[in-house]
């Protein structure tokens, strides 16, 4: 049953030109996973902010075309700290209820429904201010539900969260849909996290739908194309040349591997080059005045020139690890010697920007350092791409194009060291792409990087070493190929792909599985 529907949609932000969304036609039935997909500013969260009545009743603007529905939606946002507003799990989950004027009695019936549900009945009385980010998001999904809407619209509620709570929520997802008759829209930027739950696709360009149809038939889409938002098992049999067929989930892939007799190149030896350490840790403790240890025993050297991806499950003393490097923080025992300059740039780049032009950000940044010089300035701009936004309001740009501004106000500091804290959070492929060339350039001018993130497939594409955090103790650090071809839950798709193999540490990368792999069709019996 179609329960809503867009007619020849357009839709104007206020004292905007240009329409976010262009003459949409779409509908929503009853029952299904839709998997929203697109370049950012492509019109993704607009279309999930008309579908939950936030456009235009919240945003304003102008609307042409119709928009008809036969039920609401509740919308969950990437971020839960923005949403959640009551101190225990309990209340927060009955928050929608007591506004609606519930009883008591009916709530209390409810709240335990949803626990059970969610599977979260041990945090009930828990503060959500001490809950895990995978936690938080569970707990405003439980907010959602409570509001009895039985159609839900998430907007990239995993772009926060580990693999494992990552991996916990969109399960969730699933079971919502398959088990409780939830209607879902969801929106990623993840696709091989959420492809195979997804009963149809919609691909958005410049606020209006290209695409929209069958998982597998996107799959084929995408390849003639060159669209890019393919999972890497699907791209790694598009790269051999198979046109058969192309898996998009990793039991399809398997498969698929099972017709084929897999070869695998001698990877070369490792040339082991002794490099400066830049950052040296030594038996590094903290904890905060709870008495509870953060960091325990931690000896890591970082090399000059290096970009160390630093990973683990939230809570796992990342930013703690990060606060001590840049002295925000000074540990209770061991110590860390840091030989540089350090530029730290924090999740969210909106927190930098206040200046009323991307030339007039940088610029102040640099007169603060006593550094100004307008051919420095004229080159970070041209590193990063924003030559043509110098003179554009930077809150107007996109939010990569944001990012890019506000590394750039952290390179116009001139620092040794460059942290970076989550900077893929809510970017497409091509803007990381974008990134991951930019930070291999840095790093060839041998600026040291350190890099948290919760991107694996990122990672592995960037990094020299990798990191894991695991309750506060170092538990890998290595090379990607190495890490990412054991840990648990923090591998790649292609190494989950090769599993069976031992020379499985070879393919993390779809660059090194099209680079030292080959395939050749078995005989059929």
């Amino acid at each position: 049953m179609e329960i809503m529907k867009l007619e020849n949609y357009s839709y104007y932000y206020p004292n905007r030109s240009n329409p976010s969304l262009k003459n949409v036609d779409f509908s929503l039935y009853e029952g299904e996973i839709v998997l929203v997909l697109g370049k950012s500013g492509s019109g993704k969260s607009t279309l999930a902010k008309v579908l939950s009545d936030l456009i235009p009743e919240y945003h304003g603007g102008i609307v042409k075309g119709e928009f008809v529905k036969a039920c609401n939606a509740s919308i969950i946002f990437q971020d839960p700290e923005h949403q959640i507003v009551m101190d225990t799990v309990e209340r927060e989950i009955a928050f929608s209820m007591e506004n609606a004027g519930m009883s008591r009695e009916d709530m209390i019936k409810k709240v335990d429904r949803i626990l059970k549900v969610l599977d979260i009945e041990p945090l009930s009385k828990s503060s959500t201010m001490d809950l895990s980010g995978g936690q938080k998001q569970k707990v405003c999904i439980g907010g959602a539900l409570s509001m009895g809407r039985k159609v839900l619209i998430l907007d990239e509620p995993t772009s926060q969260l580990d693999p494992k709570y990552a991996e916990e929520i969109i399960e969730m997802v699933k079971r919502l849909n398959k088990e409780h008759g939830y209607t879902i829209l969801l929106v990623e930027q993840r696709v091989e996290r959420c492809l195979h739950i997804a009963s149809k696709v919609v691909f958005m360009e410049e606020g209006s739908i290209v695409f929209n149809g069958e998982p597998h038939d996107f799959a084929w889409f995408s390849k003639a194309n060159s669209l890019d938002f393919l999972p890497p098992v699907s791209e790694f049999f598009i790269s051999m040349g198979l046109e058969e067929e192309i898996p998009i989930t990793l039991e399809e892939g398997v498969e698929l591997l099972k017709k084929y007799d897999v070869h695998f190149k001698k990877y070369p030896l490792e040339t082991k080059l002794l490099k400066e350490p830049e950052i040296i840790i030594r038996n590094l403790s903290f904890s905060y005045e709870n008495g509870i240890d953060v960091l325990e025993d931690i000896n890591m050297d970082f090399p000059k020139g290096e970009i160390i991806g630093i990973m683990g499950e939230n809570g796992s003393g990342k930013s703690t690890l990060l606060k001590n490097i840049s002295s925000l923080l000074k540990s209770d025992r061991g110590f860390v010697e840091v030989k540089g300059k350090v530029g730290f740039l924090s999740q969210n780049p909106n927190d930098y920007l206040f200046s009323d032009t991307v030339k007039d950000e940088i610029k102040f940044t640099m007169n603060l350092n006593n550094t100004y010089n307008e051919k420095k300035l004229d080159d970070i701009l041209m590193k990063l791409g924003l030559t043509q936004h110098a003179h554009h309001n930077p809150r107007d740009l996109s939010g990569g194009e944001r990012q890019r501004v506000a590394i750039g106000s952290i390179l116009a500091m001139e620092p040794d060291i460059l942290i970076l804290d989550e900077p893929t959070r809510g970017l497409d492929r091509f803007l990381k792409r974008k990134l991951n060339n930019l930070l291999l350039s840095l790093s060839k001018e041998g600026k040291t990087i350190l890099l948290v993130t919760h991107d694996i497939e990122f990672s592995a594409a960037t990094c020299d070493k990798v990191a894991i955090l695991g309750g506060g103790r170092l538990i890998d650090y290595d090379i990607p190929r190495r890490v990412f071809s054991k840990e648990k839950y923090y591998r790649t798709q292609l190494s989950k792909l090769f599993d069976s193999y031992t020379e499985k540490d070879i393919s993390v990368t779809l660059k090194d599985a099209c680079d030292f792999i080959t395939l050749s069709k078995l005989e059929e019996v």
